[in-house]
């Protein structure tokens, strides 16, 4: 069975048509994850928390979400600062970090937090069914 845990609410959110919001989702999704701003990435995450509290979701709940996003990121947060062979160096004892490979992981993280936020916030609002029909529409 599949668990709609914010789907039930009484925000503005939870009452727009899906379609709307599934071409907003796809839409923020894309301009944070094609962007190489810090400055653009940051202002997506600001965005992404307010739309969290527009939506007035449990915030337990979406922090136990946005946990297994994390988890993921972690990973790359220990390969990429080791691998990625480009740029300024940090010696770290016998470990080379690479900056360039820190900066990666700093982006991937902001930004997939903030596509996480805008999914949770404008997906998870709606039911399975009302996002079909949304689909649907589109």
């Amino acid at each position: 069975m599949i668990s709609e845990k914010f789907a039930q609410g009484d925000s503005r959110l939870h009452s727009m048509n899906p379609g709307i919001k599934i071409l907003g989702c796809s839409f923020l999704a894309l301009a944070v994850a094609l962007n190489g701003s810090f400055l653009a990435i940051y202002l997506g995450l600001i965005f992404g928390f307010s739309l969290l509290l527009w939506a007035r979701l449990p915030l337990l709940l979406v922090a136990k979400q946005l946990m297994a996003i994390n988890i993921f990121v972690l990973f790359l947060w220990i390969t990429l600062p080791l691998t990625s062979a480009s740029g300024p160096e940090i010696s770290l004892g016998p470990l080379m970090l690479y900056e360039h490979g820190i900066d990666m992981a700093h982006k991937i993280t902001i930004k997939a937090n903030c596509i996480g936020l805008f999914i949770i916030s404008l997906l998870s609002t709606s039911t399975v069914h009302q996002i079909g029909k949304g689909l649907q529409q589109l």
